[in-house]
């Protein structure tokens, strides 16, 4: 965007390949927003799910319109949340887990693969 010359942009697609995610980020500050568009109509306008960069957020996976999302959002140690998009305001976020561990691993493929589970001390 010309009006945002510090944002930067990552897009993928969810694994049922309905939504288009955003991911936009502001300089080297980990916190940023998601934006997402339903390829199912492809008259659909880009939507601002998450906005505001108050926190990271991690899209991990959707069922349909309901997308989970790790993030550190009043959760130092993660958490994961359920945003379903037919009520998609903050009031009605579900925390799914807390005190979570994320870890990447590469896949002999070359693509890489994330696994998110509770910490244990």
């Amino acid at each position: 965007r010309d009006d945002e010359k510090e944002w930067g942009f990552g897009g993928y697609v969810t694994e049922d390949g309905r939504y288009l995610l955003i991911s936009v980020w502001q300089g080297s500050d980990r916190k940023n927003q998601l934006f997402y568009k339903d390829l199912s109509d492809p008259d659909a306008d880009i939507v601002e799910l998450i906005s505001g960069f108050d926190a990271d957020y991690d899209f991990i996976g959707n069922d349909g319109n309901r997308f989970w999302i790790l993030t550190d959002l009043e959760a130092p140690q993660k958490r994961v949340i359920q945003i379903n998009l037919s009520k998609p305001d903050r009031k009605n976020w579900q925390t799914c887990h807390k005190n979570l561990m994320r870890t990447r691993f590469y896949k002999k493929d070359s693509r890489t693969q994330d696994q998110i589970r509770s910490k244990r001390n």
